[in-house]
């Protein structure tokens, strides 16, 4: 297994990872384009190119050249980064891929100088928040977003 970092011409592999990772949640939240548009499973290649343009750092996950995973890590602040966009294909679940992406990205983190990392998932996926619990995050919220159709739960644990 490798891990690299994403250049700008990963753009469309980056979002195609995404996609297809989270359509099973998104098939069984009922999340649709039309509910929520700007759910990143419908935006294109340049919505990745603007995320890493406003600072997010992606990272692809590769087992014998062949992508099987991503993750983003943002800056919030000169002591937070937030674990955004942990996606691993379906194919490739349950091989500690996801945690090992989750590893990773705190480890940039804390060698980026950040003391707290945060992160998101729906409030739904209990089984999601459990396994975020196992790798140390702690629950801090469940929140009602503007322009979000689901509740989202947030979640944190210090670095």
């Amino acid at each position: 297994m490798n891990i690299r970092p994403a250049t700008r011409d990963d753009a469309p592999l980056l979002l195609g990872i995404i996609r297809e990772a989270f359509q099973t949640v998104y098939d069984r939240l009922g999340l649709t384009p039309e509910n929520f548009p700007r759910h990143a499973a419908n935006l294109g290649p340049d919505w990745v190119l603007r995320q890493m343009d406003e600072g997010s750092r992606f990272f692809i996950l590769e087992e014998s050249g062949t992508p099987c995973g991503c993750a983003a890590i943002e800056p919030q602040d000169a002591q937070t980064v937030e674990l955004r966009r942990l996606a691993v294909l379906p194919a490739h679940r349950n091989k500690g891929y996801g945690r090992a992406l989750t590893a990773h990205v705190l480890a940039e983190g804390r060698r980026l100088g950040a003391r707290r990392a945060v992160l998101g998932l729906w409030a739904d996926e209990h089984e999601l928040r459990e396994w975020y619990e196992r790798l140390g995050f702690r629950f801090v919220e469940t929140v009602s977003l503007p322009d979000v159709p689901r509740r989202v739960t947030h979640m944190a644990m210090d670095l």
